[in-house]
């Protein structure tokens, strides 16, 4: 299955792969398949090794006592750093030494690309990884499904989301229509009626089936629900144990509640769904820690920080969960991959919020861009957007505002109304 991503690693290695990549998402998502997809079709040499499952990797790493990330890369590689001998000549420069050394280093390690997988299972690696980094040759991509925060700003981070809806029909052997939900958004034409309605049946498969490649690839093969369920359960079962094991037991409390607060319909998520008496300074580093591993996605409510939104990252995986009627399922996680989907089409640093006035006027979902904020209302016609967006543009710029439904393409002045299955497109 072909992943968007692969354009992000090759950029890393277009700009020079100078420092290493750090590519972050949760476990299942399709981390490990596609960085070494692409690793084994680069001219490189690739190395790879898996933290969690090479106890001798492991050992290396925890008791080498090593105090750069250089040394302990050397040497776990077997590269010898003072090779060739060294010129003794009395004529010969220090200045002509030190770039005989440095040719022989890079000799050696220009053509490695090396993956270390589940870094998070080595807390020494991690700890050296926290140092200042100087580049000496090698290629090396960083894999996590629980990146410790300090880590995030260490390196330049990518991150791997479920698969969105057009990599679903791509994958599933529809590339026909992926292309042509893109041609449409490009022209804001509207599609044919009767592949409109083809398309908003498949994106209700993809609601239920959702972007996890174990489940996409259950679904591609017989369409069982029961299969499906299966391997989301699988899914599931492996985040709650790298929480259990990388996080605190208050992550896992948060997640719990997720699917009641869906269920519920509102964008401020509330604490005391937890249990009574909960304050946001006794969870906030645990839902910190969901936000930065992208196991769920934040919305904060425009003008008050400390009330917000969250939504699982994966639609089948919340719909797993949520186990509700088929029509409040279907709003429920229409909205939030929505949310999915905007937080992926803006990077590692998204911005999604959400308005509630003290008057009532409401706006579902709001980014940032260059041009100005974009308010999106979800499941249009609810007739209260004319209050809320004047209220938004009061003090700040609106750059144009997106309906998201299950109406076709539409454009009127600033106004753009686009299907729900085109909604990967947002940006």
């Amino acid at each position: 299955m072909k992943r968007k991503f692969t354009a992000e690693l090759n950029d890393w290695i277009e700009s020079g792969a100078e420092a290493p990549l750090l590519v972050l998402g949760p476990r299942g998502v399709g981390k490990t398949y596609t960085v070494c997809e692409f690793a084994e079709s680069r001219r490189e040499r690739s190395i790879y090794v898996n933290l969690e499952t090479d106890a001798a990797a492991r050992l290396f790493f925890e008791r080498g006592g090593f105090t750069s990330l250089k040394e302990t890369v050397y040497k776990f590689l077997g590269i010898q750093t003072d090779e060739p001998e060294l010129i003794s000549d009395e004529k010969a420069s220090a200045e002509k030494n030190s770039a005989l050394k440095s040719a022989a280093e890079i000799a050696m390690t220009e053509d490695i690309l090396l993956v270390i997988d589940e870094i998070q299972a080595c807390g020494a690696l991690c700890e050296l990884l926290k140092a200042p980094y100087t580049p000496f040759g090698i290629k090396i991509i960083l894999i996590t499904s629980f990146a410790p925060q300090a880590l995030l700003s260490a390196f330049k981070c990518v991150f791997l989301a479920p698969m969105s809806f057009d990599e679903f029909l791509e994958g599933t052997g529809r590339e026909w229509y992926s292309e042509l939900i893109k041609g449409h958004f490009e022209k804001k034409r509207a599609v044919p009626q009767m592949i409109h309605n083809e398309l908003l049946e498949m994106w209700d498969d993809y609601l239920h089936v959702g972007g996890m490649p174990e489940a996409v690839i259950e679904y591609a093969r017989d369409n069982e629900s029961v299969n499906i369920e299966e391997r989301q359960r699988r899914c599931l079962s492996a985040i709650y144990d790298d929480i259990d094991r990388y996080g605190d037991s208050k992550m896992r409390d948060v997640l719990d509640v997720i699917p009641e607060h869906m269920a519920l319909g509102r964008r401020r998520f509330t604490l005391n769904l937890i249990r009574r008496g909960v304050t946001i300074s006794m969870y906030r580093d645990a839902i910190e820690d969901l936000v930065a591993n992208r196991i769920v996605y934040r919305s904060t409510r425009l003008d008050h920080e400390d009330s917000f939104g969250l939504t699982l990252f994966d639609c089948g995986l919340a719909g797993y969960l949520l186990k509700s009627s088929h029509e409040i399922a279907v709003e429920r996680l229409e909205y939030q991959q929505l949310c999915a989907s905007l937080a992926s089409g803006l990077g590692v640093k998204y911005d999604l919020f959400y308005y509630e006035s003290e008057t009532g006027a409401k706006t579902d979902l709001l980014y940032r861009t260059e041009s100005g904020f974009v308010p999106v209302e979800f499941n249009q016609g609810r007739g209260r957007r004319g209050k809320s967006l004047s209220k938004i543009a009061e003090n700040r710029t609106v750059a144009y505002i997106v309906f998201v439904g299950r109406d076709n393409y539409k454009l009127e002045n600033s106004e753009l109304k686009i299907p729900v299955y085109a909604s990967f497109l947002l940006r």
